[in-house]
């Protein structure tokens, strides 16, 4: 209640049979628990209000991918032009999904994303943090414990030995010495892995 109406109160022993709800911040009501003619007990929430710029996000991510990465970096959610910065890093392992939790405040472009929205991020890291790369699995090749990417050259193809830092259902993230601009072969890893060992023919 205002002031002016405690203090209305006070003086004719009066009570409206309307009263103002005020929010203590500005903001968005998310959720409503109170219902036409429901009684409610002291300290019982009535509504759920939050302000949404800037807006938190929570992020999933594998314990491989967190190498590097430092609190303040830059974080990005392209398909929805936001960004903002990383905030904390967790330092322990979600129990089902083995990923460490990681939080960020998006100040750009918040006002594109929903609350409770599943997106997908990227995350800058640190100049001392390898390059990281997202390939098709059809591009990896196995060979005596390492697994390598075949590059296009102008002969051919070389092979190139990649750390796989995560492994997903159909591209996985892979560290290595690239510029960026090289083009990767992605069918007939087979018969080139054959080559690589000396197994057919030319």
């Amino acid at each position: 209640m205002a002031d002016a109406d405690v203090a209305r109160l006070q003086s004719d022993n009066t009570l409206s049979s309307q009263l103002a709800i005020t929010s203590p911040i500005d903001g968005v009501v998310l959720e409503k628990t109170a219902s036409s003619g429901q009684r409610f007990e002291a300290a019982i929430p009535m509504f759920k209000v939050a302000r949404l710029e800037p807006l938190a996000l929570e992020i999933q991510a594998t314990l491989a991918s967190t190498r590097g990465l430092k609190i303040g970096a830059p974080v990005s959610v392209p398909a929805y032009a936001a960004k903002g910065k990383l905030t904390a890093i967790g330092r322990s392992l979600s129990g089902d999904n083995q990923t460490v939790l990681l939080r960020a405040l998006i100040k750009e472009g918040a006002a594109n994303l929903r609350p409770g929205q599943f997106v997908e991020v990227s995350i800058g890291t640190s100049g001392e943090a390898l390059n990281q790369w997202n390939v098709p699995n059809d591009a990896l090749a196995r060979i005596g414990g390492k697994v390598v990417i075949f590059i296009q050259t102008a002969k051919g193809f070389r092979s190139e030995t990649v750390t796989v830092l995560h492994e997903g259902t159909s591209n996985s993230t892979v560290s290595g010495k690239f510029k960026g601009d090289e083009k990767i072969a992605v069918r007939g890893i087979s018969a080139l892995k054959a080559s690589l060992m000396g197994i057919g023919g030319e």
